[in-house]
């Protein structure tokens, strides 16, 4: 399967309306595979197919939708599902961790918000035979573009070409690295341990 938007011109901060609704559906009513998509096509869009973490992203709110996406798909990747299954999250420390983080909308700004940006007005999924995605030119390395965006090979996804006075110019500047406050930082890291500590205890009674 194959996911895209509807719209001509998705904006940044319409994607991230968006996923913020995913996020919150993904944990108020679990994830299944629509959804599941959904988050990991809108969390691409922001970070420009990887070519940028989530904590790059200038924009605050933008910032913290990325950033909480990240997070609640780490604590599903690797699960088996059955199809048409919802894996829920049930860890109360998980869902503290993200509650007390402030970046989800209230309840009544969720309602407004649920109205309008609905995952199926706005994405649509199609069904793409495997021959399809493999009927690439004998020229080019299949999958080797959505691998690196998403991280292989490196820690930090695609890296930036070092300055270079002859390619950039006189007047090239570095790009000014997003603002963060300890608060930001500290919600991150408590939802990730959070996450990871629930990720242990299942371990434990596989």
């Amino acid at each position: 399967m194959t996911i895209q938007p509807k719209v001509q011109n998705l904006s940044s901060r319409e994607a991230s309306m968006l996923l913020m609704v995913c996020n919150v559906l993904a944990l108020q009513d679990g994830i299944d595979t629509t959804l599941y998509l959904s988050m990991e096509f809108l969390l691409s869009y922001l970070t420009r197919s990887g070519s940028l973490s989530p904590s790059e992203i200038k924009e605050e709110r933008v910032r913290q939708t990325a950033l909480l996406t990240h997070l609640i798909l780490s604590s599903f990747r690797g699960e088996w599902t059955d199809l048409g299954e919802r894996i829920q999250i049930t860890d109360n420390q998980v869902r503290w961790a993200v509650i007390n983080s402030n970046w989800l909308p209230d309840r009544r700004t969720f309602n407004s918000w649920e109205a309008y940006w609905k995952p199926e007005k706005w994405l649509s999924v199609r069904i793409v035979p495997v021959e399809y995605l493999l009927d690439r030119s004998k020229f080019s390395e299949p999958y080797s573009g959505y691998c690196k965006g998403y991280g292989e090979g490196t820690s930090r996804g695609a890296q930036s070409t070092p300055y270079d006075s002859d390619l950039d110019g006189e007047d090239y500047t570095e790009p000014i690295p997003p603002e963060f406050n300890l608060l930001e930082v500290e919600a991150y890291v408590n939802i990730h341990n959070a996450i990871e500590a629930q990720r242990a205890r299942r371990m434990q009674k596989e």
